[in-house]
């Protein structure tokens, strides 16, 4: 079974739950490109705007838990930890996403309320990215 998600709708969803705007292409099947614009106070300038991206490839899929790698750089590091941090704010979604070593982040999709009710059902396997989107894989249970 596949289902295709494309990345206008990711970025919709991202925007409605968080107002951030985000931009989402495929560098491969294994790799998504996510960017996001950040402000950025410099003495002396004022605020600058930049575009911060980061590539997030999938490793591995164990169950109901993805393995993510993101390629690192201190400006990256910083915006995995204010995203992590931002999570622990509410203890729910503490639970989605844990860093591992090194660049490495595991999602508990079974801990995303509307994710286990899918999840009963079907069992990932796959996770690939495409042009436009991205093409989830899974067998019914």
């Amino acid at each position: 079974m596949q289902v295709k998600i494309e990345f206008y709708e990711l970025q919709s969803l991202v925007r409605q739950k968080t107002g951030r705007e985000i931009v989402l292409s495929a560098v491969d099947g294994q790799t998504v490109k996510v960017e996001a614009k950040v402000e950025v106070k410099v003495p002396l300038l004022g605020k600058i705007e930049k575009n911060i991206g980061m590539n997030v490839s999938v490793e591995q899929i164990e169950g109901n838990d993805v393995r993510l790698k993101y390629d690192g750089g201190m400006g990256t590091d910083m915006l995995v930890g204010a995203l992590l941090t931002f999570l622990a704010s509410d203890p729910e979604a503490a639970k989605m996403m844990e860093k591992t070593p090194g660049n490495g982040i595991v999602v508990h999709l079974d801990e995303i309320k509307e994710a286990r009710k899918v999840l009963d059902m079907v069992e990932l396997t796959n996770i690939v990215f495409q042009e436009k989107g991205v093409i989830v894989e899974g067998r019914i249970r």
